[in-house]
């Protein structure tokens, strides 16, 4: 091999090189990019978890209020059918309609705040997603 061959040999090689170092400069360039975005999706991840976490807390708060709300109505109801019980004039107190409706009334309002509870843990999902 004369040595002008080598010399070419050696040419390519350095441009094959530099051509590759080109693209792993330019591939560190993306990576570093990439980085960014994710510490910045994290970021908001991490901002979103404690928003979730505060509706978390604030639902567990409702949750508790509600069913005291029950526990109320509930010992409510059972000293108002005590009191029907011991009444010998029954026909002055509530007739079954009336009870019946007050039933149903009380029914509608768990109902709704099944609804909005519902509501709620959708929107917590939709958040965690």
């Amino acid at each position: 091999m004369k040595d002008s061959e080598r010399i070419s040999n050696l040419e390519e090689m350095l441009a094959e090189i530099l051509m590759r170092l080109d693209r792993v400069d330019a591939e560190l360039v993306q990576l570093g990019k990439g980085q960014s975005q994710t510490i910045g999706r994290m970021d908001t991840l991490e901002e979103n978890m404690r928003d979730l976490a505060k509706h978390m807390f604030r639902l567990n708060d409702r949750q508790t209020l509600v069913e005291e709300t029950m526990r109320d109505i509930s010992a409510t109801n059972r000293i108002i059918f005590e009191r029907m019980a011991t009444k010998d004039d029954l026909r002055s107190m509530a007739t079954k309609d009336d009870l019946a409706k007050l039933f149903e009334f009380m029914m509608d309002r768990f109902d709704k705040t099944d609804a909005r509870f519902d509501d709620i843990r959708k929107r917590l999902d939709d958040l965690g997603r």
